[in-house]
């Protein structure tokens, strides 16, 4: 009878694994018509969001510009003061201003390089996240190397907020912008 028993529970188990794993084909992402279209939106929004390092780095104003909503906005959360509001002159509104801050960049760096970048996109392409290292000169020569973490939030194809995080300590020593 043990022999039986056994015989049976391993028939089980086996026809347990091979309807698990049928259904878990069977309902995997490729076949789910709302998850594959998740994917293709977060695939494109990381296709985007490389895009928009990519034309920063090439200082390409008018492909930035193609980029970001009419309303956009831009926020250095991190303020120099140390106190958890932005400070005034990082926050920009509208795509003049945040084209005029690109521009001030510009101003400040010879070269801009983003190295050793990962991008992440949730909420079925809505946002995207890039963590990245900094390998810049400034306009008169010195290397300039900070972390950056930008959160970009999108829609319709377009940059509608971001966030630019970085190290205020590193650009305070490198541009004598007083801390505190």
């Amino acid at each position: 009878m043990k022999p039986r028993i056994l015989a049976a529970l391993a028939a089980l188990a086996v026809a347990v694994g091979a309807t698990a794993a049928l259904s878990s084909v069977s309902s995997g992402a490729a076949s789910s018509p709302r998850q594959s279209d998740q994917q293709r939106a977060e695939r494109a929004t990381a296709q985007r969001t490389q895009q928009f390092l990519q034309a920063f780095e090439r200082r390409d104003l008018p492909a930035l510009s193609s980029m970001l909503d009419p309303g956009v906005t831009l926020v250095h959360p991190i303020s120099f003061s140390g106190s958890q509001d932005p400070d005034p002159d990082g926050r920009f509104v509208g795509k003049e201003q945040v084209l005029g801050y690109f521009g001030q960049a510009y101003e400040l760096m010879a070269r801009i390089d983003f190295v050793d970048d990962r991008v992440s996109v949730v909420g079925g392409g809505r946002t995207s996240f890039v963590q990245a290292n900094g390998n810049f000169t400034t306009a008169d020569g010195r290397p300039y190397r900070n972390v950056y973490l930008f959160r970009i939030d999108w829609r319709g194809g377009r940059i509608v907020s971001g966030e630019e995080y970085y190290n205020p300590v590193t650009f305070s020593e490198t541009f004598g912008k007083p801390l505190g």
